[in-house]
């Protein structure tokens, strides 16, 4: 259980598979099995690094365009 157990690639993917119901952390925590906190500083980690940015929360990041590049879409 650390954040260095979780990608980048795997919090970009989370952001952008987000729903409604489910939050990017929920959906970074489904994805790696990992707690909810260990998600959330995984993705704080990331808009650090200016992979993702939010507005709120953390549970409604979004790609950065960075983020995409990494994905390789951009």
């Amino acid at each position: 259980m650390a954040v260095k157990d979780i990608t980048d690639r795997q919090v970009v993917e989370a952001c952008r598979n987000k729903t409604r119901e489910k939050s990017a952390v929920d959906v970074l925590a489904e994805l790696t099995g990992q707690p909810h906190k260990v998600c959330y500083r995984a993705i704080e980690r990331a808009v650090r690094r200016d992979l993702v940015d939010y507005g709120v929360s953390p549970n409604q990041a979004f790609p950065t365009p960075v983020g995409d590049a990494l994905m390789g879409e951009r």
